[in-house]
């Protein structure tokens, strides 16, 4: 019954400027609802997770993934610079501005 609630937990903290179209994604959220095996249901969510960070821009998947990766080094300058230049390209990535505000 818990697993069943994920979707819907999962669709309100989604960074708001990543698509939401991709075709994997109906499949994902199908294994999602159906799996009872906690563990199946974790590498599930982590695909979506994955989908859900990919912008469709290869530059700007990149500065977002370098600036969490710097992030969770504690790297922060590093961190800092690969959001800035993210929100360069995209003013309206919303998850490049959360990023950066995490980092202050």
């Amino acid at each position: 019954m818990v697993l069943m609630g994920i979707p819907v937990l999962l669709l309100l903290a989604m960074p708001v400027h990543f698509r939401q179209d991709d075709p994997r994604l109906d499949e994902l959220f199908l294994t999602l609802q159906e799996t009872r095996d906690p563990a199946t249901a974790r590498i599930t969510m982590s695909k979506i997770w994955e989908v859900w960070f990919e912008a469709g821009d290869e530059l700007l998947d990149q500065f977002m993934s370098r600036g969490r990766s710097a992030m969770a080094a504690g790297q922060l300058a590093e961190a800092l610079a690969n959001f800035d230049q993210a929100i360069a390209m995209d003013p309206k990535c919303a998850e490049a501005w959360n990023q950066r505000a995490t980092i202050y």
